[in-house]
C-alpha cells in the first residue's frame, strides 16, 4: 500500500478528484449531491464536505485488493467504480485544479478503478476559517484499487452535512402554532413589499424575541456570525457574501426579491442593516432591469447570545421597521428562531426553511 497524507482547500463545500478524460460510467452515483458525500462527473469525482471554504485533511491510499473497511468513527463511506481513460488521477480544488505534487491515484494506467471515500468530522469542524492546532477536524480517506465496473456503493451514510445534501430533514418538524402564521406572514410580507406598502409606511416599530438554543455559545458564534448561514436560514437558500460584510439572501426562487444588509461581528453579537432589494422588470421606458430598495429608510438587527442552562439564550431586537411590516415579521422572527432552536437540537447547519 502506498499513503500520502495532505490537506486540501474544500471551496463551496466540495474538493475534487481529477482525470484528464475520466468517467464514472455505470453505476455511478448520480449528479447533483450524489450520495451525500460522492458526486460523479463525466471527468472528476467530487466530493462534498461540511465545511464551505477551509482547509480539510486528506489521506491518499492505493492497494492492490479491496481494503478493509474503515473504523465506525468515519461516518460516511461510498465505494463506486470511475473509468479513467486519460490520466493521470490527481486530487484538487474546483477554481485551481490538481494540487501540485499530489499522488497519482491511477497507479496501473488506465482502465477501472474502484474508488472509496470515507469522511469525518463533517459535522464537527469550523466553517471556514483558521485550521486548529493538530490539523482540520474535517477529515477523508479515499481509497484507490483495481477493480471492474460494479455499482455505487454507500456503506454508511450517518452525518448531518450527508443528510443536508440528500434533502432529508434535520431538525423535528415545528408546532403548527408557529410554522403556519410562519407561512401566512412570509406569503403576506411578499405582497405587501411587491405592493410597495412597506414604502409608504412612516411609522415604525420593533420587535423583540428571545429563545434558548441546545448549542454551546462558541459553536453558534459559527453559525450567526457567518453569513453564509443565514442564507438558509432566513430565504431561500441562495445569498451571497463580500468581503466588506455585505451579505444577501434570496426571498423567492427567481432572484427577484432579496434582504440585503452590512454585517457588523462582534465576540458575542452581530449587528446588521436590514432592507429589501427588487430586481425591476423590464418595460419599453427602462429597458434595464436594476436593483430597487423596497423600504424608505434601513431598518436594523441586533442578535446577541449568551451562555444559559445548557445552551445558549439567543436574543433579537429588529429596530426601524416600517409598521405595517411588523406583524409579518413578528411571526417570522418567532419562527426563525424556533428554526434555530430545533437545528441546535439536531446539531445541524441550516438548510431551506420554505
Amino acid at each position: 500500500m502506498r499513503v500520502q497524507e495532505t490537506t486540501v482547500l474544500a471551496d463551496y463545500h466540495q474538493f475534487l478528484v481529477y482525470s484528464g478524460n475520466g468517467a464514472g460510467q455505470e453505476g455511478h452515483v448520480p449528479e447533483g449531491c450524489g450520495d451525500g458525500l460522492v458526486v460523479v462527473n463525466k471527468a472528476t469525482l467530487k466530493i462534498l464536505t461540511g465545511t464551505s471554504y477551509g482547509e480539510v485533511g486528506v489521506r491518499l491510499e492505493l492497494h492492490n485488493t479491496e481494503p478493509a473497511l474503515p473504523a465506525p468513527g468515519w461516518t460516511e463511506v461510498s465505494d463506486t467504480s470511475f473509468h479513467l481513460r486519460n490520466g493521470p488521477l490527481e486530487i484538487g480544488t474546483l477554481m485551481g485544479g490538481p494540487e501540485p505534487g499530489g499522488l497519482d491515484l491511477a497507479f496501473a494506467g488506465l482502465g477501472w478503478y474502484r474508488i472509496r471515500v470515507a469522511a469525518s468530522g463533517r459535522d464537527d469542524g469550523p466553517r471556514g476559517g483558521e485550521v486548529p492546532p493538530g490539523g482540520p477536524h474535517e477529515r477523508y480517506v479515499i481509497a484507490v484499487w483495481v477493480g471492474p465496473r460494479a455499482p455505487a456503493v454507500t456503506h454508511r451514510g450517518s452525518d448531518l452535512a450527508g443528510r443536508a445534501f440528500r434533502g432529508e430533514p434535520l431538525a423535528p418538524k415545528l408546532d403548527e402554532a408557529v410554522e403556519g402564521p410562519a407561512h401566512a406572514a412570509f406569503r403576506d410580507l411578499l405582497h405587501l413589499l411587491r405592493t410597495g406598502a412597506g414604502a409608504a409606511s412612516a411609522a415604525t416599530g420593533r420587535i423583540d424575541r428571545t429563545t434558548a438554543v441546545a448549542v454551546r455559545p462558541e459553536r453558534l458564534s459559527e453559525w450567526l456570525a457567518n453569513a453564509d448561514f443565514w442564507a438558509g436560514w432566513l430565504g431561500s437558500g441562495g445569498g451571497s457574501t463580500n468581503l466588506r460584510g455585505g451579505w444577501s439572501s434570496h426571498l423567492d426562487s427567481t432572484d427577484n426579491l432579496k434582504i440585503v444588509g452590512e454585517m457588523v461581528r462582534g465576540p458575542a453579537a452581530v449587528h446588521t442593516s436590514w432592507n429589501y432589494e427588487l430586481l425591476t422588470t423590464p418595460s419599453a421606458a427602462d429597458p434595464f432591469p436594476r436593483r430597487e430598495l423596497l423600504l424608505p429608510a434601513t431598518s436594523h438587527l441586533d442578535i446577541d447570545w449568551v451562555a444559559g442552562g445548557t445552551g445558549t439564550l439567543v436574543s433579537v431586537r429588529h429596530r426601524d421597521v416600517p409598521q405595517v411590516l411588523t406583524a409579518c415579521l413578528g411571526d417570522l422572527w418567532r419562527y426563525y428562531l424556533a428554526r434555530l432552536a430545533g437545528l441546535g437540537e439536531a446539531g445541524a447547519f441550516s438548510r431551506l426553511p420554505w
